[in-house]
């Protein structure tokens, strides 16, 4: 099969599952039969809205992506993705086609950031969360779940996208590829906010002006690790919410002040 035809096969896929399999009323009405909860997903769109708007002034109306570069950066994050694998044979033989399952999250929640931003920039953050639904109500069978194939389907299909600059493509396929690791709605959110408090974090640090810390100790280990994984473990048990973001970020910036910023 050409890449053409490879290509409009997925396209023509995208359109049927937007337009076929997703329950519009199920979409409308998720507040209230609590598929997903849609004040949360307001609020996603918000605090990305106010991310942008702070680091990126003027990104709503640079639709041709001429200043940011989303495109570009949703294919940094993509090779990131696709690093999870090990396959650097010259550098550890012995971790040949070992995965991590954990930075796949982290680098899909990276990508989620920048097609959400696309989306609201195109005012189509909708396809986004008629996703999300789709998925709630139609479970993935377990065996799809972090299968080894999940790298070559994200080649073939999410890097394609990508590189064709598919927006509605790539946004079903980040949402079905969060589900093929093992997350849901909820997961999606909290993690979301967990990076989100993370980047308002390294915005204050100076992180833009190359001030800021990105390896912190993590004082149970003794050892230094990314900004990443101490924000994750610090946020265990708290509760998703409205007032999420803003406890993270608190105990964040307690965190740098007292054992990263010294």
């Amino acid at each position: 099969m050409s890449m053409q035809d490879t290509l409009r096969k997925m396209v023509d896929q995208v359109n049927n599952k937007i337009t076929d399999d997703i329950d519009v009323s199920k979409v409308m009405s998720s507040e209230l039969n609590n598929v997903i909860d849609y004040k949360l997903w307001e609020e996603t769109v918000a605090i990305q809205i106010k991310f942008n708007d702070s680091v990126a002034p003027g990104w709503f109306h640079d639709k041709s992506n001429k200043k940011y570069d989303y495109w570009m950066a949703i294919l940094d994050e993509t090779v990131e993705v696709l690093s999870s694998r090990h396959w650097k044979w010259w550098k550890n033989n012995e971790e040949m086609g070992q995965i991590d399952w954990d930075n796949i999250k982290v680098e899909l929640v990276d990508l989620f950031h920048f097609i959400l931003s696309l989306c609201i920039q195109n005012e189509n953050q909708s396809i986004i969360f008629s996703q999300l639904v789709n998925m709630e109500v139609n479970p993935l069978p377990e065996e799809e779940i972090r299968n080894k194939k999940f790298f070559d389907e994200f080649w073939e299909h999410f890097l394609m996208a990508v590189h064709m600059r598919l927006l509605p493509v790539a946004a079903v396929k980040i949402v079905e590829f969060w589900y093929k690791i093992g997350g849901n709605a909820s997961d999606l959110f909290m993690e979301y906010r967990i990076k989100a408090a993370l980047n308002n974090i390294r915005q204050e640090f100076g992180y833009n002006q190359k001030k800021y810390n990105k390896l912190w100790l993590d004082i149970n280990s003794g050892e230094m690790v990314e900004d990443n994984v101490m924000a994750w473990k610090l946020s265990e048990n708290i509760p998703l919410d409205e007032n999420t973001v803003k406890v993270i970020t608190d105990i964040l910036r307690d965190y740098y002040l007292s054992n990263v910023a010294i």
